[in-house]
């Protein structure tokens, strides 16, 4: 079996395992202590794999595209780290928190990464492709603005919690629109896979963070509850970026083979 198939299938079973322990016989307390520490030891993951192809790229811009994900990905995993303490050692809800400075800081780290990207590709994008992926990403932001964000706005709560729960939709709209214009600028080659599975990870996270704060500000937001199935969507934009920069390897690999076969054929031809 291809590697990148085989790699793709054991992050759908960790995911489909994943949703089947918000099912056991077990107490919630558990699911809890293990939902918890699976978030941040995935968002650490994701970084690690982030910062090995940095290593491996160097400081071309593939590899400080990687750097920056990598730094996104650990402050997340250090936000997650902030929620996991909170909710089960101090025992009170963790939203907001100082873990929200952390996931704010690892989103401007995620939009430099597509910045810096863009600031130096050098692959027109035809005008129709760019307004049908503002036209999508517009969609997504005021679908979010009227049904979400706006009743937010109007609402009583306090003004720190307010600005958390506006800003990550409001980044995740950006981050997606980036995303998907780089799966464009790339359409047809190995990196336009690996941007559409960064694409896809933005589009699911995005998801996540605008029917959490539609939630969390109805105050439905807790364990045991079906709308606490959320959860699934961060561990599927969390396992799609760990599946992005190995996915990304194997491609190279491949690629670098092939090169190789084709100047042995070439070699033995003369």
């Amino acid at each position: 079996m291809d590697k990148a198939r085989l790699v793709g299938l054991i992050i759908l079973l960790t995911f489909f395992l994943y949703v089947t322990s918000y099912f056991l016989p077990v107490e919630d307390y558990y699911i809890l202590v293990f939902a918890d520490i699976f978030f941040f030891l995935i968002a650490f993951l994701a970084s690690f794999l982030c910062f090995s192809n940095y290593l491996k790229f160097g400081k071309s811009l593939e590899g400080k595209c990687w750097m920056l994900l990598g730094i996104g990905l650990f402050l997340w995993g250090v936000g997650e780290l902030f929620w996991a303490w909170y909710e089960l050692v101090e025992k009170i809800y963790p939203f907001p928190s100082i873990g929200d400075i952390y996931y704010t800081l690892g989103y401007l780290s995620m939009i430099l990464a597509t910045l810096y990207y863009f600031s130096y590709i050098q692959i027109p994008l035809k005008t129709r492709k760019i307004y049908l992926v503002a036209l999508v990403s517009l969609a997504y932001g005021l679908a979010s603005f009227f049904f979400v964000l706006y009743p937010i706005i109007i609402s009583d709560l306090s003004l720190v919690e307010k600005t958390f729960l506006l800003i990550y939709p409001f980044l995740d709209v950006y981050l997606i629109f980036c995303g998907l214009l780089l799966v464009e600028a790339f359409r047809g080659g190995a990196l336009s896979r690996v941007w559409l599975i960064i694409s896809l990870a933005f589009l699911f996270t995005g998801f996540a963070d605008t029917i959490f704060s539609y939630l969390d500000w109805n105050g439905l937001y807790e364990l045991g509850s079906p709308y606490d199935y959320v959860d699934f969507l961060w561990i599927a934009g969390y396992l799609l970026f760990v599946y992005a920069p190995i996915y990304e390897r194997i491609a190279l690999r491949r690629l670098v083979e092939k090169v190789k076969s084709k100047r042995k054929s070439l070699i033995f031809s003369f």
